[in-house]
């Protein structure tokens, strides 16, 4: 039986972070502002969501995966 993928809060604002990051690169270049150190500091930050995103996804997909494998229902 399947397993379906749902979005986490978690996943949906390391997206968010994402586009955010993109929008203030693109203004950056175009406006000069708010600047490198600022853009730099956003990189890190999503770097950072995007890891702990990563990592909790693992850990649920883990824990579902071996729940579905102990009962054989695939829920």
């Amino acid at each position: 039986a399947p397993l379906y993928a749902e979005p986490s809060l978690l996943g949906k604002l390391c997206t968010l972070s994402q586009i955010l990051l993109v929008a203030a690169v693109l203004w950056t270049a175009g406006r000069g502002w708010p600047g490198e150190a600022f853009i730099v500091g956003w990189i890190w930050l999503v770097t950072a969501l995007t890891v702990v995103s990563g990592l909790h996804y693992t850990g649920v997909w883990l824990h579902r995966a071996r729940s579905a494998g102990k009962s054989g229902d695939g829920t």
